[in-house]
């Protein structure tokens, strides 16, 4: 495997020394160019023709996100960005990954895991440090109507739901929530149906795959609610999938 070239932009030296010490170390990536403002990025880049741009969100002189924007806006995917921050606020992974980022990387994570992100990034796949799973999983998925979590399916409902997210059949959800089972199969429908909304004109059957699709990107459920099997199911209906796909270290 070659080399992966990789350009830091980095405003603490002691972390950048760091970082470029660790990725040297593992004889699968060699630091090409670095620097501690965001205005200098782009020349950088420029003159280094990197794979892969290790962007600190709290630069000096502008914001990390608008080195990613930017980066995104000349090279395309052409190169790939890891962003590293000590944040967490879902606002600001949700501004991230809105602006063309490609992974996330939290400071606070252990920096051998940093190896594993360039690698991972560079492959075209997003890195996610297990730390910030969950809200990470929330922020990549715009919810696309204006009805909140809170008004769209009741408590019950919600149960129901989690329950068709792992895959139990009536039966089976009837007996852990002690229900009939026609009761259950009624809350099933009405959810499917509220979740599973046909485009105008559209003919289609509403589908367990299409509503747990739906509550991902709502924020209802996130991809630890589902099995293995469902998950596929659901990720069927998400045309980019493969682009928003990332691993938990």
């Amino acid at each position: 495997m070659k080399l992966i070239k990789t350009v830091i932009i980095e405003d603490q030296n002691i972390f950048r020394l760091g970082l470029k010490t660790i990725l040297e170390e593992s004889n699968k990536i060699k630091v090409c160019g670095e620097t501690g403002y965001g205005k200098e990025a782009l020349s950088v880049i420029q003159n280094t023709e990197p794979d892969v741009v290790i962007v600190d969100i709290g630069l000096p002189d502008i914001s990390g996100v608008q080195v990613v924007e930017e980066i995104r806006k000349v090279y395309s995917n052409r190169i790939k960005t890891i962003v590293t921050t000590g944040s967490c606020e879902k606002k600001i992974v949700k501004e991230i990954f809105k602006k063309g980022a490609t992974s996330f990387y939290n400071k606070n994570n252990v920096e051998s895991k940093i190896i594993e992100a360039v690698i991972t990034t560079y492959k075209g796949e997003s890195w996610i440090d297990s730390t910030i799973h969950t809200i990470v999983a929330q922020a990549m998925w715009e919810p696309n109507t204006k009805d909140t979590p809170g008004n769209m399916i009741t408590k019950r409902e919600c149960e129901v739901l989690k329950l068709l997210a792992k895959g139990l059949t009536y039966e089976e959800m009837a007996n852990k929530l002690c229900l009939e089972i026609s009761t259950v199969r009624s809350h099933a429908h009405r959810i499917i149906s509220k979740l599973d909304k046909p485009e105008k004109d559209e003919k289609h059957r509403p589908t367990r795959g299409k509503a747990v699709c739906e509550a991902l990107k709502l924020g209802i459920l996130c991809p630890e609610d589902l099995t293995e099997e469902v998950y596929k199911e659901a990720k069927e209906f998400v045309p980019d999938y493969k682009k928003r796909e990332f691993f938990a270290a």
